[in-house]
């Protein structure tokens, strides 16, 4: 089981300034020294930073929604301090990002940790032997994302939205690029949480269900899973799950003989649901 050591959620230095001839740069340290600098709460995005702070104007209020325009070719860098906690002797630290949006490098004490390219899923990173007990300094380089879309080729057949394809190679919410119910503002951020987590090096990384078919009488599940574990031999593992609705339960247990495996369950008069 997955236990939060450290929340760093909360407040961040946030330097920002355009990419060099429409490219992205590598992260160096007078960047800190050389950019603007405004402080940005996480989780949170970046036109939220700058509005609070005075720079940019509410891009909700008239026109000021153009203003914004020119940020999309620019990056950005959240940077923050922390202090470890002691953690158990043989345990693994990860560091998370629930949501890192969207193209991005993160550092840790000068590391290069991992290369973030979507912002719809998790990122992590084992940082056990990174860590200090004070002092670590933890850097999300994030890259301008339409720089990074206009470094991809674009068949005749690919179709974007108003005019634009750059969304057919982002992994980012289509909303940004504007949407009947806002204007265009494509941001970036860390969205979500970022924590420092202690966790099992044998553990379940992914899970899917998935009805097969269903009757009054009887539903069949498909139940996915993806495991790691750090044992050398692979013996002994068992999948099981216990589903639960009221006072009707069903339970799946079988031997799980590799790191993906698959398994199906019958429910017994299933308890079903009609949208309207």
């Amino acid at each position: 089981m997955d236990r939060t050591l450290l929340s760093l959620n909360g407040e961040w230095a946030l330097y920002y300034a355009p990419e060099k001839g429409g490219k992205e740069e590598a992260f160096r340290p007078d960047m800190l020294q050389a950019w603007p600098r405004v402080k940005a709460n996480v989780p949170g995005n970046c036109e939220r930073a700058l509005v609070d702070t005075g720079v940019m104007g509410d891009p909700y209020w008239d026109e000021q929604q153009l203003d914004a325009a020119k940020y999309e070719y620019y990056q950005w860098i959240y940077e923050t301090g922390f202090d470890a906690p002691a953690a158990q002797p043989g345990a693994r630290v990860f560091l998370r990002f629930d949501g890192i949006d969207t193209i991005a490098d993160i550092y840790l004490n000068g590391a290069h940790l991992l290369r973030a390219e979507n912002m719809f899923v998790e990122h992590e990173a084992d940082v056990t032997n990174l860590l200090r007990e004070t002092d670590n300094r933890l850097i999300v380089h994030i890259h301008s994302a339409m720089n990074y879309a206009r470094g991809r080729e674009y068949p005749i057949g690919m179709r974007g939205t108003a005019h634009r394809n750059e969304i057919c190679h982002i992994r980012k919410a289509a909303h940004s690029f504007g949407w009947d119910i806002m204007p265009r503002l494509l941001s970036a951020g860390l969205w979500r949480s970022v924590s420092l987590d202690i966790v099992n090096p044998t553990r379940i990384t992914q899970s899917y269900y998935a009805t097969i078919s269903v009757s009054e009488d009887e539903a069949e599940l498909m139940i996915k899973c993806r495991f790691t574990t750090p044992e050398r031999v692979m013996q002994g593992y068992r999948l099981h799950v216990q589903g639960a609705c009221g006072n009707s339960v069903f339970e799946y247990d079988a031997p799980a003989r590799f790191v993906s495996e698959e398994g199906r369950v019958k429910i017994k008069n299933p308890k079903l649901w009609w949208p309207r």
